[in-house]
């Protein structure tokens, strides 16, 4: 049996070490005084640069509070003397590096919170509320964004203010770790390496889980989701992080000696086993990432459950490492290589069936945002797709704050409107096309008939000949060559690409973190990985480096900084689809960043944005003879079925909102277009103002669903099984409340598919 014991002598002693602290103070207090010389340079520059006086007090506060900590860790751990840091010139530098690596490191992967919450801190101020921002802005993450996307001395002050005490933190670490090891490979060598060979086994475990398996699995079961990434573009990156893992892991946890050591042991291959069953057999329920905590996630009862089996697992090596130690050395080590081995097996298998896609990237198509703002000084008609944003939410907001009618008092409001579809897709694809969803052919197919449908066809042939740019922004799951010609902004990427290696790095590993967490830990990053939008990862050197903005946030920043530009002798179609109102939500009220936003703050940002956009339409003198419609490719299915459809049309003025009762759905809307430019629609059907209020048409709400009375379908493009295999088709008459009450009902047929997209 290996015992794992040792001696707590981790330091080397001052004979050892012929360099005294004062050179080591003196380099030390030089760093200091460099770092604080150019922050305070920057932060007298940035007042020049940027005047925001929250942002500057914030950063301010920031910075003295980490020039404090630094100075006092100096005066401790430098001015007075330790032994263990009486260290040798080359481990000194050594160290040096290595914090200044690991330290980037960590600077360059921290994340948004400092960018937001001192954006927050902005408009805040401006909404008298910045107290509460300023708190929220101690979490200092997102400094290399900072650095990155604002580029101005403001981002650089923040970057130094930080970074001088992470370096020093991980220099006085490095030192630590460094002389740790040479004092046992000194003292104890043998037991030392026991240690290490040990540890290896559980580590590669949870390593290969974390940071090979799972991202790779991320990919590989959602290829179709990853637009023009292909596996050679990263597989290394999580190689390398997984070799760096697992020689850190191993250093440090062999700072363990005795009975601790072997406590550590068992944790770590508990926590490998125990993410390895959540992965294959617990996560069953928690359906796709789109925005809607599943019941797994929320009922106490499963969390409770999933909790237990998770203390049991890590419970169980404990137990033998108490009555069988010996028993559990074999356990540790045969059990770790057993599953290591069938994770590997199983990544080569993900390799091997994977399409060719995967690895050959073909000629694909992407939507340009370089004219995203641009509309005509002649004709427009926009359309805002708000995602997920239902006519009860609109409703309670006027309800709350009546005001809010104003900016839409040229409008109709129709307060009965079927989006036909439950979900961004097949909805956005169809109100783009106006074919319906066909389950009978994979999805590849349905996209390529869809754009070559007569509808859409007629649709877009009748726009250019109007002498409209049909510019569309969407989070389209599919770019077929049928839609060249079509849409104006359609763009081939071409060979050349560049990869956003640490947004893919970091995205992919939220997700595996998901997978692999318990279920109590998957509720708290869920926020961070629902929706992740992953075909901007590999973007076309063609593409401008601003991306299509989606977000509510991106798209309102965009507007007020850049502002709506004009062009002459054309015409303009333009679609915006932003994320509305769809969970999880991070639009305040004020249309600034806020985590965990409610549904009607989300609500109360779009308005903003909105109003912001109609504004500036007036302005350039635009709005009059404009089609404005804001719809939404589908409300909440769980309570609000209905998606919100206001439209104004060409030189319409009202003293106030119209309503309209009439039973519309998304089949009307191409033809309505139509009707607002005068050309002739009947060919592909009739519009909204076809159908009469008194009508009570029967009409159709699909929404995807698991049955496990039909067989399991592929998933679209990819080697998995698709989340859901059937269309749950409840049919109604009458207004919004009789489709609630059909739902609630559960009377409904179905319709299985053939190929799922999720």
């Amino acid at each position: 049996m290996f015992s794992g014991s040792g001696d707590d002598s981790d330091t080397i002693s001052s004979a050892d070490s012929p360099v005294s602290a004062d050179r080591q103070t003196r380099f030390s207090l030089k760093l200091l005084y460099f770092f604080s010389g150019a922050a305070l340079l920057a932060l007298l520059l940035s007042v020049f640069v940027q005047p925001i006086i929250p942002v500057l007090l914030s950063l301010g506060c920031v910075y003295i509070v980490l020039g404090v900590i630094w100075g006092y860790i100096i005066f401790k751990l430098q001015v007075v003397p330790r032994n263990s840091l009486l260290t040798p010139i080359p481990i000194s530098i050594i160290s040096l590096l290595l914090a200044i690596f690991v330290s980037s490191i960590i600077i360059y992967f921290a994340g948004t919170s400092l960018v937001s919450s001192l954006i927050s801190i902005t408009n805040g101020y401006a909404n008298g509320v910045w107290w509460s921002s300023i708190i929220t802005s101690l979490s200092l993450g997102g400094i290399f964004d900072f650095i990155t996307y604002v580029r101005n001395p403001l981002g650089w002050c923040a970057a130094i203010a930080f970074g001088q005490f992470a370096l020093f933190i991980f220099w006085d670490f490095m030192k630590y770790l460094i002389t740790h090891v040479i004092a046992e490979l000194k003292e104890h060598r043998c037991d030392y390496v026991k240690r290490c060979i040990y540890l290896l086994f559980p580590v590669i475990l949870v390593a290969f889980l974390y940071l090979i398996y799972a991202p790779y699995e991320v990919f590989f079961a959602n290829p179709s989701d990853m637009g023009s990434l292909i596996f050679t573009d990263f597989w290394w990156i999580f190689v390398v992080a997984f070799v760096c893992f697992v020689l850190i892991a191993v250093l440090i946890l062999s700072f363990f000696t005795g009975r601790v050591f072997r406590w550590v042991s068992c944790l770590v291959f508990g926590l490998g086993i125990a993410s390895y069953v959540q992965m294959m057999f617990l996560n069953g329920g928690l359906g796709i990432l789109d925005g809607n905590i599943p019941s797994a996630l929320t009922d106490p009862v499963q969390l409770g459950v999933n909790i237990l089996i998770w203390a049991v697992i890590l419970a169980i090596p404990l137990v033998l490492n108490h009555f069988v130690p010996n028993i559990l050395d074999n356990v540790v080590r045969y059990g770790s290589l057993i599953v290591t081995v069938l994770l590997l097996v199983s990544v080569i298998f993900m390799v091997v069936t994977a399409p060719v896609s995967a690895f050959d990237r073909q000629d694909s198509y992407y939507l340009s945002a370089e004219d995203q703002f641009v509309l005509s000084s002649n004709d427009n008609v926009i359309m805002f797709i708000v995602d997920y944003d239902s006519n009860n939410y609109f409703d309670a907001l006027v309800a709350e704050d009546p005001s809010v009618l104003e900016v839409f008092k040229d409008f109709t409001y129709y307060n009965n409107a079927d989006s036909v579809y439950m979900g961004t897709f097949p909805s956005v694809n169809h109100m783009l096309t106006g074919y319906p969803i066909d389950t009978t052919v994979t999805v590849g197919r349905w996209y390529i008939d869809s754009w070559s449908s007569n509808s859409a066809t007629y649709f877009y042939q009748s726009l250019s000949e109007k002498g409209y740019i049909r510019n569309i922004y969407t989070t389209s799951y599919s770019t077929p060559s049928e839609m060249v010609g079509k849409v104006s902004n359609l763009v081939m990427s071409g060979d050349e690409f560049s990869v956003k290696l640490d947004e893919l790095f970091s995205s992919f590993l939220q997700t595996s973190l998901y997978k692999l967490y318990p279920n109590l830990g998957k509720v708290l990053i869920y926020s961070d990985v629902a929706g992740t939008d992953y075909i901007n990862f590999a973007l076309s050197t063609k593409q401008p480096n601003r991306a299509y903005t989606y977000g509510n946030v991106g798209f309102y920043n965009r507007l007020c900084s850049e502002g709506l530009s004009l062009r002459d002798n054309v015409n303009v179609f333009v679609v915006h689809h932003i994320s509305g109102t769809h969970p999880p939500s991070t639009t305040s009220e004020y249309c600034t960043f806020e985590e965990d936003a409610t549904t009607m703050d989300a609500q109360k940002g779009c308005i903003i944005l909105l109003s912001e956009y109609i504004t500036q339409m007036k302005e350039l003198g635009i709005y009059d003879d404009a089609t404005i419609i804001i719809t939404s490719d589908h409300g909440d299915f769980y309570k609000d079925c209905q998606p919100v459809f206001l439209i104004k049309e060409p030189q319409t003025i009202r003293d106030e909102m119209a309503v309209n009762n009439a039973p519309i759905t998304h089949m009307e809307l191409l033809p309505t277009i139509l009707k607002n430019i005068d050309v002739s629609y009947f060919e592909i059907g009739p519009s909204i103002y076809d159908i009469p209020e008194s009508d009570l048409r029967e009409r159709s709400y699909y929404v995807r669903a698991y049955d496990s009375t039909y067989p399991d379908i592929p998933k679209y493009n990819s080697n998995t099984r698709a989340s859901a295999n059937v269309y749950k088709v409840y049919r109604y008459s009458g207004d919004r409340y009789m489709l609630d009450s059909v739902i609630a009902s559960g009377e409904y047929e179905v319709v299985p598919m053939l190929q799922g997209l999720f």
